[in-house]
């Protein structure tokens, strides 16, 4: 049985495209099980987002750059 014909085959191109974001979920619902009332608290988020803002701010500006497509990383590029 080839890969195409395979019954889970539709499950596993689900999978590559959203099994990080189950993964982070999980992760998610596991620390805040292993810590419940201090994880996933107002605080506790805000604390993180705003600790980790010039690091967002820095990804999503490169994200938009892969994701548009419009990025150039041959030598000639930079001799203009």
């Amino acid at each position: 049985m080839t890969r195409s014909n395979h019954p889970f085959s539709k499950l596993g191109g689900q999978f590559e495209k959203y099994g990080l974001i189950g993964a982070f979920i999980i992760l998610l619902l596991v620390f805040n099980a292993a810590a419940p009332g201090r994880f996933l608290t107002w605080s506790n988020v805000s604390a993180v987002l705003g600790s980790q803002a010039v690091l967002v701010v820095l990804t999503l500006s490169l994200v938009i750059t892969l994701a548009t497509d419009m990025y150039d990383l041959s030598a000639a590029s930079a001799e203009c």
